[in-house]
């Protein structure tokens, strides 16, 4: 769970959101966050204890508050809804029950002695002269709605499952040696040498011979076919057709009154006619029929396209829900191959970019060959008309405007040639060796302790995860959909 938050984004909403989380946590303890299970209401059920939406709705109403407030309320409804902060909130409510009775199972228990000192010690309980003040801790207890027996079993579980995170997660900091060696490895850089293999490096004849011709166009007729091709009649109908005064209610009226002749039996000529709507036809409906000039975009081709010749579709409704219709298949046009004479000219084109992509991969093949046997970069290069060019230090992670593949492998290779070739993005191939491997610059012990820390976190985070599904195959976890609680 946390790992797939901490991969679905790294904006400083989220860095507070989820710090205000683990923020009541740490301050009023789990026993706050979930309830018993009487029976229904739940959001989820972890192990027989039930998370009310009640609760839920709560947390939810608190946490975003906490946000619109730090951002002096400048937090979209939108932005919050991207977040999805019910389903974010919910499953921490999850994980930190399964951590919570995880805790319980260990036979992890918080002695009342330690309780004591903890609430005596806490600034929030301590009057001007720095003692423990009894009222003082009852107010504050008032004031968070809660009673002096809730807040120490929820400090009691709360401490027991720090105890038992702490255990799972002890060892998570990285030895120096590993910072070190890591670095190492991820901060080098590389040099690469190669040649691109480019239209201009091959001849293409400018007409294939007859033969070759024909058995590219047999091994390729599909590509020359005529495509298959539908005749659609429809009617459609929205509030902008129905006039200024239309309603919702309007439109939905006689969406109704078509339902109810379209299931008595009504033509769509007749459901025109009577209903006073246009109809309308596409002689030729085709797979690539731009989507603009249709009353649904592509789904109206997707639904053309699974009906049979003669049936209709019934009422449908386009997928931003502001225009219905309806569609009949009239005629089928299946595919149909054309003779080569009648498309020579666009099979010549086709054989010829096939043909100079062909010639430039033969021509990288060879050289690659040639170097495998190993003669040098400059002297095939010179022979084969090409420039060895070099390229700047290469990071990991970057291209430098080479292919990622070419890259990818020249981080693999040791010395000497990158195997295999690799397409350039405009068109060609790269072939290429690796040159030069440029050391990276020693981490300052400051830069050491922060990676460190971010190992750590990262570390952490992955255990503890580990460890909350571990819990959860043993612990029986049901989430209500967000659908089931709107409906209870």
């Amino acid at each position: 769970m946390l790992q797939s938050m901490r991969g679905f984004t790294g904006g400083i909403i989220l860095k507070i959101f989820m710090g205000l989380i683990v923020l009541s946590f740490v301050v009023w303890g789990i026993g706050d966050f979930v309830q018993t299970s009487g029976g229904g209401n739940n959001a989820a059920t972890v192990g027989g204890v039930g998370i009310s939406n009640a609760r839920l709705a709560e947390e939810v109403r608190r946490q975003t508050a906490h946000i619109r407030q730090m951002f002096g309320g400048q937090v979209p409804d939108e932005m919050m809804k991207a977040m999805n902060v019910e389903s974010m909130i919910l499953k921490q409510m999850v994980q930190e029950e399964l951590l919570k009775q995880g805790a319980e199972n260990a036979g992890l228990r918080v002695d009342d002695s330690v309780i004591t000192k903890l609430i005596a010690g806490n600034p929030a309980f301590r009057d001007k002269d720095g003692k423990f003040d009894r009222e003082r801790f009852k107010q504050t207890l008032w004031n968070m709605g809660q009673d002096e027996a809730g807040y120490i079993e929820g400090l009691k579980q709360n401490i027991a499952v720090m105890f038992l995170v702490q255990a799972i997660t002890a060892d998570s900091t990285a030895p120096k040696m590993k910072v070190s060696i890591l670095h190492a490895i991820d901060g080098q850089k590389r040099v690469a040498e190669y040649v691109e293999i480019l239209p201009s490096n091959v001849n293409v004849p400018e007409q294939p011979e007859p033969a070759a011709l024909a058995a590219f166009y047999d091994a390729h007729k599909k590509d020359f076919a005529l495509p298959e091709s539908r005749k659609v009649s429809y009617v459609t109908f929205s509030k902008q057709d129905l006039g200024k005064d239309a309603t919702a209610e309007t439109l939905y009226a006689l969406a109704n009154k078509v339902e109810d002749a379209l299931a008595g039996g009504a033509s769509m000529e007749e459901l025109a006619k009577n209903l006073n709507l246009k109809l309308k036809q596409i002689e030729k409906l085709e797979m690539l029929t731009p989507a603009k000039d249709l009353p649904d975009g592509e789904a109206f081709v997707q639904k053309a396209f699974g009906i049979e010749q003669g049936n209709e579709s019934g009422l449908l409704l386009s997928q931003d829900q502001a225009t219905y219709y309806v569609m009949r298949v009239d005629a089928i046009v299946p595919m149909a191959e054309q003779p080569l004479a009648k498309v020579q000219e666009k099979v010549v084109a086709t054989w010829k970019a096939a043909e100079l992509e062909r010639l430039m991969k033969d021509k990288a093949e060879k050289i690659v060959q040639r170097l495998s046997k190993g003669e040098k970069l400059a002297a095939v290069s010179t022979a084969e008309g090409l420039n060895v060019q070099r390229s700047n230090p290469i990071s990991r992670g970057k291209t430098e405007s080479l292919p990622e593949e070419f890259v990818q492998q020249l981080f693999q290779a040791s010395k000497g040639l990158v195997k295999g070739v690799y397409p350039l993005e405009a068109g060609g191939f790269v072939v290429g060796e690796l040159a030069s491997v440029i050391p990276a610059t020693p981490l300052t012990e400051k830069e050491i302790a922060t990676q460190q820390e971010l190992m750590r976190e990262g570390v952490f985070e992955d255990l503890l995860a580990q460890y909350t599904l571990y819990l959860q195959q043993k612990t029986p976890v049901k989430i209500t959909t967000r659908a089931t609680r709107e409906a209870e």
